[in-house]
């Protein structure tokens, strides 16, 4: 059963607040990612009204995953409103490896933010905007619950990110704490149609079961978008407390070592509480990892934990010389220390060379001097 709503469409001067304090230049020249559906199409006519009475302009980015026979000819129709409401539009195609059948829209979303950000790239463009709404920041709380994420995963999508490995271009989502059904009547005040993709409806695909779940919660129990979305930002609220405690740890009291590490002070480590000393020993490990690791990231929360307990028992270096790596890094205990280093590359192992073969190795290198 449909419960109907009273129109609410997103007015400019509601747009222009969700903006204030956003990731975009004074004068905006901006990229968003358009599908077609109703939110990428409610986001790209409010932020390209939004951009040129700022004396900016819009980038609008289809792309034609190929994976439906009906996409070229949406991002074709894509274009073509947006060409007659004076909006610049491109299209790139993915091709996808047809022998890969799992993980269809992981590997269709990984894509699609690849080709997008190289389309920024090429245009210059460093702020890519994107649609995700209410509803898609609740069904991502509920998918990382059901996935047993941690307190990083649980503050599911962030208003802005960085896209690339570069840190040239800016992810930004303006319309998380909007609900779908008014960026639905925003098209419809403005009679634009927009394009329903038939994959939302398909319950092999996690993202629309965990939706109908969602649909459940609010039927049966009241928990609706706006409080699992609200949990969401408790959750990076809490996030960002820890990360500026973590900070404040590391400035005070980890040093440099001779340029190949870092040190830090045991007896200050083990007096701060345990979520704090994971993020610490987390963070050094990814920063000195990635110097010897390239393209690392820092270990998994589990890991981390077992290193932390092994410091701090007496086989962690309470004696000296013991050892352990971890995410690319040496880490050791020793005195009131501990020490974080890039592992060394590992050296090949000389190959041996059979005993029958000796001969013929010298007789071909004499054969080859100059007389």
């Amino acid at each position: 059963m449909n419960v109907k709503h009273p129109t609410c469409p997103i007015t400019s001067d509601e747009f222009s607040s969700l903006m204030n304090g956003l990731a975009a230049p004074i004068v905006p020249r901006i990229a968003v990612g358009v599908s077609g559906g109703a939110d990428s199409m409610a986001l790209v006519l409010l932020i390209d009204d939004w951009a040129k009475s700022r004396g900016g302009s819009v980038l609008a980015i289809t792309v034609d995953h190929g994976l439906r026979k009906d996409s070229s000819a949406e991002a074709s129709q894509v274009g073509a409103w947006l060409k007659g409401r004076g909006i610049n539009h491109k299209t790139v195609r993915w091709e996808s490896d047809p022998s890969q059948t799992s993980g269809l829209q992981a590997r269709a979303r990984d894509a699609r933010y690849e080709l997008m950000a190289d389309v920024c790239a090429g245009a210059d463009i460093k702020y890519l905007f994107v649609a995700h709404n209410m509803e898609d920041q609740a069904e991502t709380f509920l998918m990382r619950l059901r996935h047993k994420s941690g307190l990083d995963g649980l503050g599911a999508m962030a208003k802005e990110r960085k896209l690339d490995c570069d840190n040239r271009i800016t992810l930004v989502r303006p319309l998380l704490g909007i609900a779908k059904a008014r960026l639905k009547d925003t098209l419809k005040v403005r009679n634009q149609p927009w394009v329903e993709d038939p994959s939302n409806k398909n319950t092999a695909f996690e993202r629309v079961r965990t939706r109908e779940l969602l649909s459940l919660l609010e039927l049966y129990e009241g928990i609706n978008p706006s409080r699992l979305a609200g949990a969401a930002g408790g959750a990076r609220m809490l996030r960002r407390v820890l990360e500026r405690a973590s900070d404040q740890f590391i400035e005070n009291h980890v040093t440099t070592a001779d340029g190949l590490g870092v040190k830090i002070d045991a007896l200050q480590f083990f007096s701060i509480p345990e979520e704090i000393r994971g993020r610490v020993l987390a963070r050094l490990i990814g920063d000195y990892g990635r110097k010897n690791k390239k393209g690392g990231y820092p270990p998994s929360a589990d890991k981390i934990s077992r290193v932390i307990q092994w410091l701090s028992g007496e086989a962690g270096g309470q004696n000296g010389g013991n050892a352990r790596t971890l995410g690319g890094c040496r880490i050791s205990r020793k005195g009131g220390f501990l020490a974080i280093k890039a592992e060394p590359p590992r050296r090949r192992p000389r190959q041996k060379v059979p005993p029958h073969m000796v001969n013929n190795i010298t007789h071909e290198h004499l054969s080859q001097k100059s007389p």
